[in-house]
């Protein structure tokens, strides 16, 4: 038996965007920091926030929805080390779309600790997948923020004695 699963067409078009659930700064179930299940963990600085109007349109259907913009200059990390849309350069902070409700309201030049999972868009199961482990995926998937994966920096050390030394830097501190 095969199931196929796909996001929708505005995830892939608008590059990194938030998990579908709350991100705020009062989030009840905070992300966990397991390395394990995340595919980036890094520390960034807020630099810009900017809302804006997003314009669809499927078949004949024309709609717009208002999202918000955070620019987020990498520090240092752990893991995968996301990269910016196409066309931006290595050194233009990375820009993580999300629906106003879900804008923690951080202050702009904040240190913040970023989770993020990696998901997949196409998946293809084959057989029982309780018994035949991983589905077979057909795309690399895309980096998104895990659920509550937007959070200040409050503990330094902590961080540094859950992961260990960072695996990569931001060439341009």
């Amino acid at each position: 038996m095969k199931e196929f699963f796909a996001l929708s067409a505005s995830l892939a078009l608008t590059g990194i965007l938030a998990a579908p659930t709350g991100l705020s700064s009062q989030c009840q179930n905070q992300a966990n920091l397991d390395s394990a299940t995340a595919g980036s963990v890094f520390v960034a600085q807020l630099v810009q926030r900017r809302p804006f109007m997003e314009v669809f349109s499927f078949d004949d259907t024309r709609g717009s929805r208002p999202l918000v913009e955070l620019r987020l200059r990498l520090l240092y990390g752990w893991k995968e080390r996301p990269s910016p849309r196409p066309g931006d350069s290595a050194t233009d902070p990375l820009g993580i779309v999300i629906a106003p409700r879900d804008d923690p309201g951080f202050a702009v030049g904040t240190q913040v600790l970023v989770l993020m999972q990696r998901v997949y868009g196409t998946v293809v199961r084959m057989g029982d997948s309780t018994q035949t482990g991983q589905p077979t995926r057909l795309e690399p998937g895309l980096l998104m923020l895990a659920p509550c994966g937007l959070r200040v920096l409050d503990n330094e050390e902590r961080l540094l004695h859950t992961f260990g030394e960072p695996q990569w830097r931001d060439a341009n501190p």
